[in-house]
């Protein structure tokens, strides 16, 4: 049987620098001209990935972008002499069933992460000026859906170290400056790197419909992922939070109907304001970054209860579910296995895809064994905080409690088991 669970020895649970390879092989290390460019406007040297490239100078990112070509991926050739295509690359229809997402809209990608990503994923979540990963990854794998990151309703200053030409904001820092669009709060406990906007600001509403609309013209994104700063986990400021969700949700409206005009799909990062997920969903799909917990594996779970009522609501959603639970900024592995396990308990037959990654931390390639269960046979079978459901292919189990269960599944791990 093929198992993605983790016992605590297993070497993938190692402290290795890399939060998915144990060790590199000669073929798999990161080229150090690879990571040494600037592209789309920030630092592509990433210590935590790349540490041999660290000491690289700076280039200029013309020259950069065109020194370090982008690689062409083959697949072996199979016994026939003929090569070997998954239905995603050969362009068949894909079985609504659960995937992996790759959420990974920090550090600039270098060459050998878009290798190891290269038809594994289901969804990309990308920064928007990731534009060859996008055509690469699209490339690979038709079905796959990459999107930009985009936030609504803030944009980067000087210490969000974007340099620009292209934003994670719908409009460009200057822009915002002269428009005068600025909320100027005087009291901001996170994310200090991000100017919030009046987002209800019928003038910043039509610039960000504006420039992401342009952004969105021939571009290898299938669309964008919009975020706002509505968490009042995160984001505690004195703005009159139902002004700015009346704002969020006419531009979202806004937002979807423009983009979709364009044939782009606009996923939120937010249910509507009673906290369901009915509706959200009709541009294209729905993103709960807070799947089962919310931060960073430990910041905090929620209890099964809490859980079975999350996945009731994200069910009610029209469209595909992109999920990302909390994960460790090393090791976060077993939570990645047990957000695609608990995927298969509660969405079997939905378009879903999941990741998990540390708080803030959308730098690493996490990767488990995908299996296909099969049909479900049986509903979700609950035993306290453990729960499973069973398939003609094989069983998937999750353990939501701070315990290890009697059968030795780990607190907050899953297991998908094919027979």
């Amino acid at each position: 049987m093929a198992d993605i669970s983790t016992p605590e020895d297993s070497p993938i649970n190692s402290t290795s620098e890399d939060p998915f390879e144990v060790a590199s092989t000669e073929a798999d290390a990161a080229p150090a001209d690879a990571a040494s460019a600037e592209v789309g406007g920030t630092e592509s040297v990433n210590s935590a990935e790349a540490p041999e490239a660290a000491a690289a100078p700076k280039v200029n990112l013309a020259e950069a972008i065109d020194a370090v070509p982008f690689p062409e991926f083959s697949r072996a050739a199979s016994a026939t002499g003929e090569s070997e295509t998954t239905p995603a690359e050969s362009g068949e229809p894909l079985k609504p069933h659960p995937r992996l997402s790759w959420v990974r809209h920090g550090h600039p990608i270098s060459s050998w992460q878009l290798k190891k990503a290269a038809g594994r994923y289901h969804v990309a979540i990308l920064n928007p000026w990731e534009l060859r990963a996008a055509h690469n990854l699209k490339k690979h794998n038709p079905h796959m859906k990459v999107l930009a990151y985009k936030n609504l309703s803030s944009v980067p200053t000087a210490a969000a170290e974007e340099k620009g030409p292209i934003y994670t904001s719908g409009i460009h820092p200057v822009m915002a400056q002269n428009l005068g669009t600025s909320a100027r709060l005087t009291r901001r406990v996170s994310h200090k790197g991000r100017d919030h906007q009046r987002v209800w600001d019928l003038t910043y509403q039509q610039a960000w419909l504006g420039g992401v609309a342009a952004e969105m013209v021939d571009s290898p994104f299938d669309g964008v992922v919009v975020d706002s700063d509505l968490d009042e986990r995160f984001f505690r400021h004195e703005l009159d939070r139902e002004q700015m969700y009346e704002g969020i949700e006419k531009l979202f409206n806004r937002a979807g109907d423009r983009l979709t005009s364009m044939g782009k799909i606009v996923v939120p990062n937010f249910p509507a304001r009673d906290g369901n997920w009915r509706g959200q969903g009709r541009f294209g799909g729905v993103f709960e970054s807070n799947w089962l917990g919310w931060g960073g594996a430990g910041d905090g779970w929620l209890s099964a209860d809490e859980c079975v009522e999350q996945a009731r609501r994200l069910n009610e959603a029209e469209g595909q579910i992109i999920l990302r639970a909390p994960g460790a900024n090393r090791n976060y592995i077993r939570h990645l296995g047990l957000a695609l396990a608990a995927a298969w308990v509660f969405f079997p037959q939905r378009e879903v895809s999941v990741a998990a990654t540390g708080a803030d931390d959308f730098n690493g390639v996490p990767l488990v064994p995908e299996v296909d269960l099969g049909d479900p046979t049986s509903d979700v079978i609950r035993d306290g905080d453990l729960f499973r459901r069973e398939f003609t292919g094989g069983v998937a189990r999750i353990n939501l409690s701070e315990t290890t269960s009697i059968d030795g599944l780990r607190p907050h791990s899953g297991s998908v088991e094919a027979s």
